[in-house]
């Protein structure tokens, strides 16, 4: 007897996007002080060099910025007008040093000795100066000031890794000052824990400053602040092909169920265990023979359902990129949610296309599904697979009556509708989603609110479902006899016939399987198909969500049986397509 009855699959990743993967929405909070001297600023004792490209490009800001000496960097902001449009190319070389290592010990320096007495005193103590976020706090205010506008989102994704802080969720706050002024700082690092992340995790900034010689204004604060809910041992950020990268540090109280996603250059995703003492975790990864960049998410459940505890990644056989280009995403303007929608799922189905994959079909029952968490999420003001009211995407599916095999969900919250889908696609959980060749469907839903900066802000919801279509009984009995003799052919046996009184037993043992343990059905159905058929009968019974798993070539090959009964049934109360199957094959009577 056989019982293949594979368990549902259902795969969940959230995604907050605004600025890397933010947990919350960016905030550029733009506050002028007005003081009468300009300023010089100290940026710090690690800078790099500014080499910039000689392509010819309005976007690359190449020969605006220069570094005037080890501790301050000025720029004439006569020169900081790349004029960056919709859809043009961005080329961006970083000023400072690259961290080799995530959380890579770092010497004290000035910036360090002025910024964390502040946050210790401004924040009450509820609050941590950050080293690592520092420096990704300097370099975005450099590349800020170099550019005249605030770095895109994937340009400050590349930056946060490139300061070796293993954050993925930060919020950000810029303070642009005209003359100096003391108090810019303080007003900067005042307002940053105002609009700070929520939630569980302790409150880490990072302060950094750029100093601009010409035009309005003159210096850029930017204070980075994140919650940071995971402790991590200093690893690298740079690895040979062959060899292992070891993962530790500890999670939050009540993480569990972990694994790691892992994203290798060629595009294949491999899922390895995490291993769990306690709070602390470990994982080991192999990086593989190409060469390239190898992603791992480490993933589990927590408080608030399926979730991503941090992401990372390292260079394999190359060497750390000082530079970085994007292509920035094109204006979006909607004249309704239902465009929006569209447009979403259109860059979806982009992101498969070029995976070689098949466009996902849209459902509207998925979508009303997704709307209405989107919906929730943006009234209520949370973010999380897990609704304080539907659970988890799977309950919310099974209250909505859908019937799927599989699903899966990715949340995120954006400015942006494509630069949600560049993110989802840059964190490994959500491309798992994304490029599944299990799933065949899939739900959008967005909700419109107002962000901080004046813009729209999008809640996206996508559902994915690998959609239970109808069955055909007798056709699939037919597919199933046409399997069975392919195998016996392969054998150079004859092929079976199909019995009228075998079908019928067949189908009683169909109904009894769905009232009773399916182990149970071919002691039962045996004896009556012996003695109809007056000799040696064999009977299978089997339980299946997809049809493909199924290994029916091994069904039916005694060289004596000639005869046979094949019957499908599909439970009524399973969402997921549970179906029965049993085969009834006799000698010839």
């Amino acid at each position: 007897m056989g019982n293949f009855s594979p368990n549902p699959v259902g795969f969940a990743a959230d995604l907050r996007v605004v600025s890397h993967n933010s947990e919350v929405k960016l905030r550029w909070v733009f506050v002028v002080l007005v003081a009468s001297v300009a300023a010089y600023v100290y940026v710090g004792s690690r800078p790099g060099t500014n080499q910039w490209s000689d392509e010819p490009s309005a976007q690359t800001a190449r020969d605006a910025g220069r570094i005037e000496d080890a501790d301050v960097q000025a720029f004439d902001g006569a020169a900081l007008q790349p004029q960056l449009l919709d859809g043009d190319a961005l080329h961006i070389e970083l000023a400072y040093d690259i961290a080799d290592t995530y959380l890579q010990p770092m010497a004290e320096d000035g910036g360090d000795r002025d910024f964390a007495p502040r946050v210790e005193r401004l924040s009450g103590g509820n609050a941590t100066y950050d080293p690592w976020l520092s420096h990704a706090a300097r370099e975005i205010a450099v590349q800020g000031a170099i550019l005249g506008t605030s770095p895109p989102e994937p340009v400050l994704s590349f930056i946060l890794r490139s300061s070796g802080a293993p954050e993925g969720s930060v919020a950000q706050m810029l303070v642009q000052v005209r003359g100096e002024d003391p108090s810019a700082i303080d007003s900067a690092i005042e307002s940053a824990l105002k609009s700070a992340p929520k939630g569980a995790g302790a409150l880490i900034l990072g302060v950094g400053e750029a100093a601009i010689e010409s035009g309005e204004f003159d210096r850029r604060v930017v204070v980075v602040s994140a919650r940071r809910n995971f402790s991590l041992s200093p690893t690298t950020r740079q690895l040979m092909p062959g060899e292992t990268w070891e993962i530790s540090g500890q999670a939050p109280a009540g993480f569990g169920s972990a694994h790691a996603s892992v994203l290798y250059p060629g595009g294949s995703i491999s899922v390895l265990p995490v291993e769990m003492q306690g709070r602390s975790f470990s994982v080991q990864v192999p990086s593989g023979e190409s060469t390239g960049t190898v992603w791992v998410s480490i993933d589990g459940v927590g408080a608030e359902g399926p979730g991503k505890l941090l992401q990372l990644q390292a260079e394999v056989g190359r060497a750390l990129p000082r530079t970085f280009d994007v292509l920035l995403p094109p204006a979006e303007e909607f004249s309704d949610i239902a465009e929006a929608e569209a447009f979403a799922l259109s860059r979806l189905n982009d992101d498969r296309a070029s995976q070689g994959l098949m466009a996902l079909e849209l459902d509207e029952e998925l979508s009303d599904v997704a709307r209405a968490h989107s919906l929730e999420m943006k009234e209520q003001g949370f973010f999380a697979h897990r609704s304080p009211t539907t659970g988890l995407s799977s309950d919310r599916l099974r209250v909505a009556g859908y019937a799927a095999t599989s699903n899966g969900e990715n949340l995120a919250f954006n400015d942006s509708i494509a630069e949600a889908q560049s993110s989802l696609m840059e964190s490994v959980g959500h491309r798992r989603n994304i490029v599944s060749p299990v799933f065949t469907h899939v739900g959008i839903g967005l909700a419109r609110s107002d962000g901080p900066s004046g813009a729209d802000a999008w809640h996206l919801t996508q559902v994915f479902a690998r959609k239970v279509q109808p069955l055909d009984a007798l056709s699939a009995a037919d597919d199933v006899l046409a399997e069975i003799n392919a195998g016996r052919s392969e054998r150079g046996l004859a092929e079976l016939e199909m019995r009228e009184e075998l079908v019928e037993l067949a189908l009683q043992g169909c109904e009894r399987a769905l009232r009773e343990e399916l182990a149970e059905v071919p002691s039962e159905i045996a004896p009556q198909a012996s003695r109809i058929m007056h000799g040696r009968v064999s009977v299978s019974a089997h339980a299946f969500y997809e049809f493909e798993t199924l290994n029916l070539a091994e069904l039916g090959v005694d060289e004596e049986f000639r005869q046979i009964g094949v019957a499908l049934l599909r439970d009524p109360e399973s969402l997921q397509g549970r179906t029965v199957l049993v085969v009834v094959a006799a000698e010839r009577s």
